[in-house]
């Protein structure tokens, strides 16, 4: 990170509290500490984890591969080992999820090694304890297929964009985090016809309620495409490369933040005719797999290319589960 804003990241009103109690057990170099933590990240990075943090609800329309899952990772950390807060992290996948989870241990090894306090007694797959002066916190790793099982604490619901049961799913966090905690809400846009967007579209951005300080009250948007990232530090990231790897529509959504248009996201119907094959192979691989059949009316639909035993190639088309 370029630029030490961590002066004012650490005086953001609802955390300010609850460094204090930490300040007073872990004495003066506390904040020089953490300090030290928080200057691995960018501030835009920052900007979503500590100003993210204020809200109970916050929404962030982001580019792929500028870090933000970390960064979210990472503040599931911090929030677990310095605020005593549970996580629950929600992906359209357990797998997805697992690596989240992952994620997150990692940063709490960094994170406890520079601050000098807590340890991990407790960590599978799936879950993870972190324990602090004898108060236990756990993160969970759970998909959407468990919606509202199992969900505790404050919510990260992962690439909310895709998810399947859109509603239900959502419904499932806000009744989790109704009595307490936080939902935030992380996502490269698919398409317009989405409760992601719709969300995206009637959220206000975070920097004008802060200053009508609502806090609990209505979604917080943050948006981060490629360009705000390079502005704010991540000068690595190549755009020419990343615009030579794909269309210019799949860059517009990916590394731009906006969203399909339906007539890009849906395959014309006689082309499907003519793609599907009527029958599966008795045994396959699967190598590709594709994401916008049919988005315009069903956001679960997939298309797979898959290689047989004797290398003839297939195409298949069905729900997330596979089925044709």
């Amino acid at each position: 990170m370029e630029e030490d804003n961590t002066e004012f990241q650490i005086k953001l009103p609802g955390y300010a509290e609850k460094f204090a109690q930490r300040f007073a057990e872990h004495g003066d170099d506390f904040v020089l500490r953490l300090r030290t933590y928080l200057s691995l990240w960018f501030p835009y990075q920052l900007e979503w984890w500590l100003c993210g943090g204020e809200f109970k609800y916050s929404i962030i329309n982001k580019s792929r591969q500028i870090g933000i899952s970390e960064t979210t990772a990472a503040r599931i950390a911090f929030e677990a080992l310095i605020l005593g807060e549970p996580w629950t992290i929600v992906s359209l996948r357990q797998d997805d999820a697992r690596k989240i989870l992952a994620t997150v241990k990692s940063q709490l090894e960094t994170l406890i090694e520079i601050m000098g306090f807590g340890h991990v007694p407790y960590s599978t797959k799936d879950q993870l304890k972190v324990l602090v002066g004898g108060i236990e916190t756990s993160v969970k790793a759970t998909s959407t297929k468990a919606a509202g099982r199992g969900f505790t604490g404050s919510v990260m619901l992962d690439e909310y964009a895709y998810h399947d049961n859109a509603k239900g799913v959502l419904d499932a966090c806000f009744a989790a985090v109704e009595h307490g905690g936080k939902l935030a809400v992380v996502s490269t846009p698919s398409h317009k016809e989405t409760k992601y967007w719709e969300i995206v579209e009637m959220s206000e951005p975070f920097e004008v309620k802060a200053k009508r300080k609502e806090y609990d009250k209505g979604w917080a948007l943050f948006h981060t495409d490629v360009h705000r990232a390079i502005e704010n530090g991540h000068k690595s990231f190549n755009v020419e490369r990343a615009r030579s790897s794909c269309t210019k529509e799949e860059f517009d959504n990916w590394y731009l933040c906006k969203p399909r248009s339906t007539t890009e996201a849906v395959f014309d119907s006689d082309d499907i005719a003519l793609l599907v094959s009527n029958s599966r192979p008795d045994s396959y691989k699967e190598t590709v797999m594709g994401m916008d059949l049919g988005l315009n009316i069903d956001p679960t639909a997939r298309v797979w290319l898959v290689e047989d035993d004797d290398g003839m190639f297939w195409v298949l088309a069905g729900t997330q589960a596979g089925e044709t």
